[in-house]
C-alpha cells in the first residue's frame, strides 16, 4: 500500500513538472517580440534562432493564425537578408506576401510593407527591374490608405526615389524626394537626421541634372544638420563635404573644392580608418581635381593609393576597381607614360570581360579607350581591331541607327583619316551624320559636331567648296545651342572666315 501511494505521488509530481514545463514555454507572441528586439539590436544570428522557434510553434498548430504566420515569415526573411542568405530571404518574403494577400484586404498597409521588404532585397542583389514594380505598388497602397501628408508615406516615397537615383533616372527621383521632404518638414525639426538625408538626396538629383544653384543650399543645410546631430567629424558630414566639393569643382571653384575634399578625407580617415572605400573615394576625387588642372604629378600618387585601397577592399572583379584602373591609366597617358597606361587599360578590360562576358555593352567604352591610345602610338592594326569590336557590340545592342553607333563610326573615321584613307573616312562620317540627324534631330549639337568633322576632312583635302557649307551649318547650330560668345563657337567661326578669305584670294 505504501509503495502504491509513493508511486502515485511520484506520478503526480512528474505530470505536474511536465505541465509546468509546457506552461512556462514561451508562446508565439513572446518569441516573435524577442526575435524582433534582437533584430533591432542587430543580433541577427540569435534573432534567427528565436524567429525560427516562433515559426515552428505556429506550424505545429492545427489552424495557425495566418497573419501571425505572415509576420513571422517576413521577420525571418529580414533576418536572413541581414546575414547574407538572400535566396532564403526571398523565399520567406514571397511566402509571407502570398499569405498576406489571401487574408488581408488588397490595400492593407501590411501588404505594402511585404512588397517593400521584397523590393529592398532585390535592390541589395542589384535587381532594380524586379524591385521597381513592387515599390510602385507599395507606394500606391499607402497613398490610397493614408492622408497625403502622413509621415508614414515618406519611406515609400524615398524607397522608390532611391531606386531611380541608383539607375541615374534623376528626373524621376526628384519629385519623389521633393514630396517626401515637404511631408517631413511638416512633422519633424529642420535639423532632424531624416530631413537631412532627404535634403542630401534631393541635392544630388539637382546636382546630377546640372541644377547647381538648387543643389548647393540643400547640401549646406544637410551638412549643418548632421554637424548639429552628430558633431563635425561624422561620416555623414564627410559625405556632404565631398559632394559640396564636387559641386564647387563643377562651378570652377578649384581651391574651395580642394579644401572641402581634404576636410572630407581627414574625417573619413579618422572615423572609418585609412583603408575604407570611402577614403578611396576622397583620394580619387582629389586626384581628378589635380588632373583637370594638369597637375598630373600630384594626381598620380593619390589615384594609385585609391586603387590600392579598392583592390584590397573588393578584390579585382569589382566595377569600382576597374573604374579606378581606367582613371589611373588616364593620368599615365596624359603624362606620356603610354606603356604603363596601355597595360592598365588592358588589365581593366580583361577583368571586365571576365566579369561581364565578351559582348557586354559596357566593354565598348573600354575598347574605345585602348584603341585611342593605340592610335596615338600609330598602332593602326590594333586600333582598327578594337574600334571595330566596339562598333559590333554597339550595333548588336542598339541596331545600326543609334547615336552610340554614330560615335563608333566617328572613331573609325578618325583612324582612316589618320592613315590617309580619306574615302573610307568620308563614308563613315556621312553615315554617322545621317544617324544623328535621324535619331537626335537636325539641330542637335552632335549634328554640328558631325558637320564640323566632315568639313575639316574636306578642308584638309583642299575641297573648300564642300567644306564651307558644312562649316556654315555647324557654326549656325552651335551658336543656337551655346551662344555666339562661346569660345569653341568663336574659334569655329574664325576658321570659317579664314577659309572664305582663302578662297577669295585664291
Amino acid at each position: 500500500m505504501n509503495i502504491l501511494i509513493i508511486a502515485l505521488i511520484l506520478a503526480t509530481v512528474i505530470i505536474g513538472a511536465i505541465l509546468l514545463h509546457y506552461l512556462r514555454q514561451p508562446g508565439w507572441q513572446e518569441l516573435y517580440d524577442q526575435a524582433d528586439k534582437l533584430y533591432e539590436q542587430k543580433n541577427f544570428v540569435q534573432g534567427l534562432v528565436v524567429a525560427q522557434k516562433a515559426l515552428e510553434l505556429l506550424e505545429k498548430e492545427r489552424n495557425p493564425n495566418q497573419q501571425s504566420m505572415s509576420a513571422t515569415l517576413s521577420l525571418l526573411g529580414l533576418l536572413h537578408r541581414e546575414v547574407g542568405k538572400f535566396a532564403e530571404a526571398e523565399s520567406l518574403y514571397q511566402r509571407s506576401l502570398d499569405i498576406a494577400e489571401k487574408v488581408q484586404p488588397q490595400n492593407n498597409p501590411g501588404i505594402a510593407e511585404n512588397l517593400s521588404r521584397l523590393a529592398e532585397l532585390y535592390q541589395t542583389q542589384n535587381k532594380p527591374e524586379q524591385a521597381k514594380p513592387l515599390l510602385k505598388r507599395s507606394l500606391a497602397i499607402v497613398e490610397k490608405e493614408l492622408d497625403p501628408d502622413n509621415i508614414n508615406l515618406v519611406h515609400s516615397l524615398n524607397s522608390l526615389a532611391d531606386l531611380y537615383h541608383a539607375q541615374e533616372q534623376y528626373s524621376l527621383a526628384e519629385p519623389l524626394y521633393f514630396r517626401a521632404l515637404e511631408i517631413q518638414e511638416k512633422h519633424l525639426d529642420s535639423h532632424h537626421p531624416d530631413v537631412a538625408k532627404t535634403k542630401h538626396k534631393l541635392a544630388e538629383t539637382y546636382h546630377y541634372q546640372g541644377m547647381l544653384a538648387k543643389a548647393e543650399p540643400l547640401y549646406n543645410e544637410s551638412m549643418e544638420a548632421w554637424e548639429t546631430n552628430f558633431g563635425p567629424e561624422h561620416p555623414e558630414v564627410a559625405t556632404s563635404l565631398n559632394n559640396m566639393a564636387i559641386l564647387s569643382q563643377a562651378k570652377g571653384r578649384s581651391q574651395k573644392a580642394l579644401r572641402l575634399y581634404k576636410r572630407s578625407l581627414t574625417i573619413r580617415e579618422k572615423t572609418l580608418g585609412p583603408e575604407h572605400p570611402d577614403v578611396a573615394t576622397s583620394l580619387g576625387n582629389m586626384a581628378s581635381l589635380y588632373q583637370r588642372e594638369g597637375k598630373y604629378a600630384e594626381a598620380e600618387p593619390l589615384q594609385e593609393h585609391a586603387l590600392a585601397i579598392l583592390e584590397k577592399a573588393f578584390g579585382l572583379e569589382n566595377p569600382r576597381v576597374t573604374a579606378s584602373m581606367n582613371k589611373l591609366a588616364d593620368i599615365y597617358q596624359q603624362q606620356g607614360k603610354y606603356e604603363k597606361a596601355e597595360q592598365l587599360y588592358k588589365r581593366a578590360l580583361t577583368i571586365k570581360e571576365e566579369m561581364l562576358g565578351q559582348e557586354n555593352l559596357e566593354l565598348a567604352a573600354n575598347l574605345d579607350t585602348v584603341a585611342a591610345l593605340c592610335l596615338k602610338q600609330r598602332d593602326f592594326v590594333q586600333a582598327t581591331s578594337l574600334y571595330k569590336r566596339a562598333l559590333a557590340i554597339r550595333e548588336d545592342a542598339f541596331g545600326n541607327s543609334h547615336p552610340e553607333v554614330a560615335d563608333s563610326l566617328d572613331n573609325l573615321a578618325r583612324l582612316h583619316r589618320d592613315k590617309g584613307e580619306k574615302a573610307q573616312a568620308e563614308q563613315l562620317m556621312q553615315r554617322a551624320l545621317k544617324i544623328r540627324e535621324v535619331t537626335l534631330g537636325p539641330e542637335h549639337p552632335a549634328v554640328a559636331t558631325s558637320l564640323q568633322a566632315l568639313g575639316q576632312l574636306y578642308h584638309a583635302q583642299g575641297q573648300f567648296e564642300k567644306a564651307i557649307p558644312l562649316y556654315e551649318q555647324a557654326v549656325a547650330l552651335q551658336e543656337k545651342s551655346f551662344g555666339a560668345e562661346n569660345p569653341t563657337v568663336a574659334a569655329n567661326r574664325a576658321t570659317l572666315e579664314k577659309l572664305r578669305i582663302a578662297i577669295k584670294t585664291g
